[in-house]
């Protein structure tokens, strides 16, 4: 360990505060006596500590300097200063230098929690790829059970078309922005492409889809998700519409044309497609809430956690303070 003397025109320097026990002799702080006005000290650090670089915590830099003025010296650290007798002087600096481990242990506590920089995603690729695999299970499940006994399942082909294409852009899109629409929007089209394939179980599909939907997007992070939920709802009972229009076009009892399909055994009821669609708004409704509600408990658990980092820094300024007492009575 070596002990400089600097002029009074130099600045304090930044020292080094390690918070693990070095081996004897290899590290201390010593005030300089050269100028009776002002000295500094420096932790000058010659050797590792014990056990090699390995065992090393992360040092805190604190400003640590002393001034005499008549009988008392002066301690300032991390800007407080302190006003001890000059007969103390070497045990109150043994106590600055156990403040400065006492704010690295704290800062490598508080350091153990990630950085706030980015919103909490869920896995959404991999989720939307579940859902769009699910849905053929239920068509397969409503042919067996003989719900919806004339399905064509060549016409998957398209739907699966549909959803590796829509997964592929969707990649694209997280990839340039992670708080990407268009995955939201583009599932539209499987949606419609489902809805027609699956002829008198259309009613469960729609239902299904559209809570399935609803939860997956709630997990991409996006600031606005809100508006975009009441803008998808919007855009969901329009391909919702238009895909009840083709099927009562496309499977008729009576027609005669060679594009036409084999007819439904429940024909399209206007009525009950509107009071589908109204249990539909009442589904949105709910998730917005949630999705508010999901906002402020996040909000709450991070003003808990300000509040224990403040706790925690007033307990070890506490802890300081009442060790400067205790050895100005001594």
């Amino acid at each position: 360990m070596a002990f400089r003397s600097f002029p009074t025109d130099r600045p304090a320097l930044w020292t080094k505060a390690m918070t693990r026990h070095t081996a004897p002799g290899m590290g201390a702080i010593q005030r300089s006596v050269g100028s009776p006005s002002s000295s500094f000290a420096q932790v000058d650090q010659l050797g590792g500590i014990a056990g090699g670089p390995s065992q090393m915590m992360a040092a805190s830099r604190a400003l640590i300097s002393s001034s005499r003025a008549g009988n008392n010296l002066i301690l300032s650290v991390d800007g407080i200063s302190e006003s001890v007798a000059a007969g103390v002087g070497k045990q109150q600096m043994g106590v600055a230098k156990s403040d400065v481990d006492n704010q690295s242990m704290r800062s490598r506590t508080l350091s153990r929690y990630p950085a706030v920089g980015h919103a909490l995603r869920g896995p959404m690729l991999v989720q939307m790829a579940t859902h769009y695999l699910c849905f053929l299970l239920v068509l397969f499940s409503a042919y067996q059970t003989g719900w919806a006994s004339e399905i064509r399942f060549y016409m998957c082909y398209f739907y699966f078309c549909a959803t590796v294409m829509m997964l592929q852009i969707s990649r694209m899109a997280y990839a340039a922005d992670p708080n990407s629409v268009v995955p939201f929007y583009l599932s539209l089209i499987p949606f419609t492409l489902l809805l027609f394939i699956s002829r008198e179980a259309h009613q469960i599909v729609m239902v299904l889809w559209y809570a399935s939907l609803l939860v997956i997007n709630l997990q991409s992070g996006h600031p606005a998700m809100q508006r975009h939920l009441f803008y998808y709802s919007a855009a969901c009972v329009v391909a919702y519409i238009m895909s009840t229009v083709g099927m009562a076009w496309f499977y008729q009892p009576s027609c005669t044309q060679v594009f036409c399909g084999v007819a439904l055994t429940v024909p399209i009821s206007p009525s009950n497609e509107a009071v589908l669609l109204a249990g539909c708004a009442q589904v949105v409704m709910c998730v917005v809430m949630l999705e508010r509600f999901i906002k402020m408990n996040a909000q709450t658990l991070l003003n808990r956690e300000h509040y224990m980092t403040q706790l925690y820094a007033a307990n070890i300024d506490l802890k300081r303070r009442l060790r400067l007492a205790k050895s100005d009575k001594e």
